[in-house]
């Protein structure tokens, strides 16, 4: 059953998210996982044709190099493509670690009840406004 003031608690969630993430992202998005598509080299392969098969990781193709363990495999990864899972996890555990804690989900709620009508009502202040250098 979704609780009075949910509507209101995403909007708080949104204006603390544009204030860490900034403007111009959406951190409220469906995080896309896309899995990744792999391309399985041997290590003769990858030490024959270096330069060739680092180019296929590339978007989310990674190349799979495995090892006698599956302790010992590697993982060639493009660099924005890790980068871009790093940012998504980063965003995941900032979203539970605020809805982990009680005190401070407790207090968007409360805040939440009244943030529309404090809205319409001009009560509110931007980012800038609040913590901008005067």
């Amino acid at each position: 059953m979704i609780r009075d003031g949910f509507c209101g608690t995403i909007a708080m969630y949104r204006l603390y998210a544009q204030s860490v993430h900034g403007p111009n992202e959406n951190p409220m998005a469906t995080i896309n996982l896309t899995l990744p598509e792999k391309v399985k080299v041997n290590r003769s392969q990858l030490r024959q044709n270096q330069s060739k098969i680092l180019r296929q990781a590339k978007g989310r193709t990674i190349v799979e190099v495995p090892g006698w363990t599956e302790e010992d495999g590697k993982y060639v990864v493009d660099k924005r493509y890790f980068d871009d899972l790093l940012r998504k996890l980063r965003a995941t555990v900032e979203t539970l670690e605020i809805t982990a804690d009680p005190k401070l989900f407790g207090q968007l709620l409360n805040a939440a009840r009244t943030i529309d009508r404090d809205a319409r009502g001009g009560k509110l202040h931007s980012f800038d406004e609040a913590f901008g250098e005067e």
